[in-house]
C-alpha cells in the first residue's frame, strides 16, 4: 500500500529524469529538521518559502499524527538529484524506527528557503 504524504502545495510536474550522482546531497540536515519538527507539530519558518510553509501549517495537524507514529528517524539515504524547472530537488529514502521507509524530495531553493518537501510511503524501488 502506497500513500503520499505532501508538504508542498507546489506540484512537482516537469521533473525530469532521476539522476544519481557520486556526491553526498546537501539537504539532509534541513529534511531531517523538517520532518523532526514536523512530528512535534512545527513548520520551520526559517527552512520554509511562503507557499510551502502555508501548505505546511494547513495539514500540520494530521502530518503531526502521521510522522509522529512512524517514529524516529533511523537513516537517511542520498539517491540522488532530480532536475525541475524550479531547481534541483534532491531524493532521500528515510527509515524510520517504527520500521517504515519513505522516500523524501527537498528542494527548489529560492531566496535560501526551500519551495518543496515532499514524500511517498514506501522505497523508490517499489
Amino acid at each position: 500500500m502506497r500513500f503520499s504524504l505532501l508538504l508542498a502545495g507546489v506540484a512537482m510536474a516537469g521533473m525530469t529524469a532521476f539522476s544519481a550522482s557520486a556526491q553526498d546531497g546537501q539537504y539532509a540536515p534541513a529534511l531531517t529538521r523538517m520532518l523532526t519538527e514536523a512530528a512535534a507539530g512545527n513548520c520551520p519558518a526559517d527552512l520554509m518559502a511562503d507557499e510551502l510553509l502555508a501548505a505546511c501549517q494547513g495539514q500540520i495537524a494530521a502530518m503531526a499524527a502521521g510522522l509522529d507514529s512512524l517514529g524516529e528517524i533511523e537513516t537517511m539515504t542520498y539517491l540522488g538529484t532530480e532536475a525541475t524547472p524550479e531547481g534541483p530537488v534532491e531524493m532521500y529514502s528515510v527509515v524510520f524506527s517504527g520500521g517504515a521507509t519513505m522516500t523524501w524530495g527537498i528542494g527548489q531553493m529560492q531566496d535560501g528557503k526551500f519551495r518543496a518537501a515532499f514524500g511517498t510511503m514506501g522505497s523508490a524501488n517499489e
